[in-house]
C-alpha cells in the first residue's frame, strides 16, 4: 500500500510566491489548472487513465510540495522529460520550480577503489551491467574515502 502511494507522488521544489506558502487547496488547484492548460502537449497521456488529476498535496517544511496523482501511470507520464517541461512551464509561470526524482540511499560493499565516482560514463556502465534503468544512479559517494 505504501509503495503504491509513493509511486503516485510527484515532488516539486521552490514552490512559493514572494516567500509565502500557499494553502493546500490553492496548490492543488494550481497543479490541476496547469494540467488543463497543457493542451496539445498532453495528448500522449496514458489512455487507460480516464482523467488525469492531482488528488492531494502535502507542503514540506522547506518549501517543496509532494503531490499525489490519481494513478501510478499518471505520475510516470508527468515525469517524462517533455511532459515535465510542459507542465512546469504552465505551473511555474516564470518561477524557478523543479520536479525532483525520488532518490534512495543504497549502500554497496566490495566496490573497487579504482572506480571514478565522478565519471558519468562509469555510472552508466554500472547500470547497464546490472539491468538498472539508465540514469537511475544519480550520485555516488564513498562511505569512507579510499586510502
Amino acid at each position: 500500500m505504501r509503495e503504491e502511494t509513493k509511486s503516485k507522488q510527484v515532488l516539486l521544489e521552490k514552490v512559493n510566491i514572494t516567500g509565502k506558502q500557499l494553502e493546500d487547496q490553492v496548490l492543488l488547484r494550481r497543479a490541476n489548472l496547469a494540467l488543463e492548460h497543457m493542451g496539445i502537449q498532453a495528448d500522449d497521456a496514458p489512455k487507460k487513465c480516464k482523467e488525469i488529476y492531482f488528488a492531494s498535496v502535502v507542503v514540506l517544511p522547506r518549501g517543496g510540495v509532494v503531490y499525489e496523482m490519481d494513478s501510478r501511470e499518471s505520475a510516470d507520464w508527468i515525469k517524462k522529460a517533455d511532459v515535465k517541461a510542459a507542465f512546469l512551464e504552465k505551473y511555474g509561470r516564470g518561477l524557478d520550480v523543479e520536479m525532483k526524482d525520488r532518490l534512495y540511499l543504497v549502500v554497496v560493499d566490495s566496490v573497487p577503489i579504482r572506480l571514478n565516482i565522478d565519471d558519468g560514463v562509469a555510472l552508466r556502465r554500472i547500470e547497464g551491467g546490472n539491468t538498472i534503468k539508465e540514469g537511475s544512479i544519480k550520485k555516488v559517494r564513498w562511505f569512507k574515502k579510499p586510502e
